[in-house]
């Protein structure tokens, strides 16, 4: 399995993943949901495009041969395939709100978006808002489930505060 750090598979779907992969369904996508700058904030428009894609599909799964012939970057962005595997998991992204998301954008290989503009808490929530508000429900990870209090205090999850509240204490409850 590629997949980025906060791309995170359903431990449920592993053995489904073996599976498939060993009878030749490979390179395989993992579809996952899609989580912007808040654990209960839902991207429903992943692309910008009003077309509802709303899965992400960049994480893959295939034999050690298949990525042995490809490199993990090329099977991820460049290979098609039309083997894919539905509701495999989460990819949670974006997270930690206006510091952590700015630290994001300044370490980020894609510059083109570190702009002062993009890192405004403002926008920020904003562009928060435009994803769907979910409740964290059973579906989630346990660990999420088991540690709420703590995603609270650091800022991950959405209580729906007021747009037009002081910015500046959004760091810190």
């Amino acid at each position: 399995i590629i997949s980025d750090v906060d791309e995170i598979i359903k431990k449920e779907k592993i053995q489904e993943i073996k599976k498939l992969v060993s009878q030749g369904n490979e390179p395989m996508r993992l579809s996952l949901k899609l989580y912007r700058y808040f654990l209960n904030r839902r991207d429903m428009d992943i692309d910008g495009s009003g077309r509802g894609i709303n899965m992400w599909n960049l994480a893959i799964a295939g034999s050690y041969k298949t990525v042995k012939e490809y490199s993990p970057e090329w099977l991820r962005v460049h290979q098609s395939t039309s083997y894919y595997l539905n509701d495999a998991g989460w990819h949670f992204t974006s997270l930690g709100w206006s510091k952590a998301y700015a630290y994001k954008l300044e370490s980020w290989s894609h510059q083109e978006r570190n702009t002062e503009e993009n890192k405004d808490p403002y926008v920020l929530l904003t562009q928060a808002r435009k994803c769907q508000l979910v409740e964290i429900d059973e579906t989630y990870p346990k660990f999420i489930l088991n540690n709420m209090d703590y995603f609270k205090e650091i800022n991950f999850i959405d209580d729906n505060f007021q747009i037009d509240i002081a910015f500046k204490v959004f760091d810190e409850r």
